[in-house]
Formats: C-alpha cells, sequence, structure tokens
C-alpha cells in the first residue's frame, strides 16, 4: 500500500489553521449578535393580554410585557404593568397592541367621544400644520394606488427618543383594525389636515 509522506510539522498547522478557524467563527458570531443587539436595541412594553373593553379596571392578566426594538415603542407606552394596573380603561384597547397613557382615563381619553378608540401611528407624512385637536384625512399608499380610509381626529403628537413622530388618533371602534393594518401594511401613511379642525 503507497502513501505519501508526511512531513513533519503538518499536523501541528493544521492543528494550528483549525483554532484560528474556530476562533474567528466565534468572533464572527459574537459580532453579529452585538451588531443585531446594537440595531434591534430590544426594551419591555406592556400589551393588552386580550382586548380589554372601554370603562374596565385593568388587572394583572389583562395585560403582558414583550420585547420590542426601541424604534417600534410608542413614547407613551408603558414598561411595567404595575403602571397600569387598577388603572380605568377609557376606550377599548386590542390585543396585542401597546397600552399607551391616552387610552387610560385621563386628560387625553376624555376628550373620546362614545364609540371612539385610540390608534397610534407611527411616522406617518404629515402636513405642517398638525397639531392636538386637527381632524385629519387618512390616506394610505399600497403598491395598488392610494386608499382613503377616512377621518380621524389628532388627540397626540409626540417625538420619540429618535426623532420618530407618533400620531394618537382618535376614530370609530369600527374603523379601527382596517385603519391599523392599513398604516403598519402601507408604503406611505398620510395624514392631511382638513378645514374641520
Amino acid at each position: 500500500m503507497l502513501s505519501w509522506p508526511k512531513k513533519s510539522g503538518t499536523t501541528n498547522s493544521t492543528r494550528v489553521r483549525f483554532q484560528i478557524a474556530v476562533l474567528l467563527s466565534l468572533l464572527a458570531g459574537f459580532s453579529v449578535y452585538f451588531f443585531l443587539g446594537f440595531l434591534y436595541r430590544p426594551v419591555p412594553v406592556v400589551v393588552a393580554a386580550h382586548d380589554i373593553q372601554p370603562n374596565v379596571q385593568i388587572k394583572a392578566n389583562d395585560v403582558k410585557v414583550v420585547t420590542v426594538s426601541r424604534n417600534d415603542r410608542h413614547p407613551q407606552a408603558f414598561a411595567d404593568p404595575a403602571q397600569v394596573t387598577g388603572r380605568t380603561t377609557a376606550e377599548t384597547i386590542h390585543a396585542g397592541t401597546q397600552v399607551i397613557a391616552p387610552q387610560l382615563v385621563g386628560a387625553a381619553a376624555a376628550a373620546l367621544q362614545p364609540g371612539e378608540t385610540l390608534i397610534p401611528v407611527k411616522n406617518p407624512v404629515i402636513t405642517p400644520d398638525l397639531q392636538a385637536g386637527s381632524v385629519v384625512v387618512m390616506v394610505a399608499v399600497n403598491p395598488e394606488g392610494p386608499l382613503v380610509l377616512g377621518h380621524a381626529r389628532v388627540v397626540v403628537v409626540s417625538k420619540g427618543l429618535t426623532n420618530d413622530t407618533q400620531v394618537t388618533l382618535a376614530l370609530p371602534e369600527g374603523d379601527a383594525p382596517r385603519v391599523a393594518a392599513a398604516a403598519v401594511n402601507a408604503k406611505a401613511f398620510y395624514l392631511l389636515t382638513t378645514q374641520g379642525r
């Protein structure tokens, strides 16, 4: 049986190469992990565990804490369930949505009319004169074209930690799921002020 003669040091150089490869792989893995952690910047946020009806005192099992990207956290959201437990809802808070201050009994929530709910919209395209109290036309731009979703009233306009604009809208409760889905899935979501403000 023929075999190639082994050079001395081949096993040592192979072992060294293997160790270097393992070390570089570990460094690459840690780099990706920390880079994604830096981009994602996870933060805790309180969300509704199920639909919570208006004028209901929130119990501990009505809410849960989930982790979201810092950019996706509403500026008026809560991080600890103790901040909302025992407080009264001003309108329906849908399952999985962040619990925000205007949804609880208080000054902003008191502005709600019967049958209305609050929807937070992140980074909509807004007109310069938009402010709390403005009446807006909501327009979602999809690949198929623009879709006019109706009117809403602006309750709060706020800037987040990363200069994201969050606009909280008061609109009819029946329109909330359709508007929320359109706001999330649209290429652009416009809030255009009308003369009715």
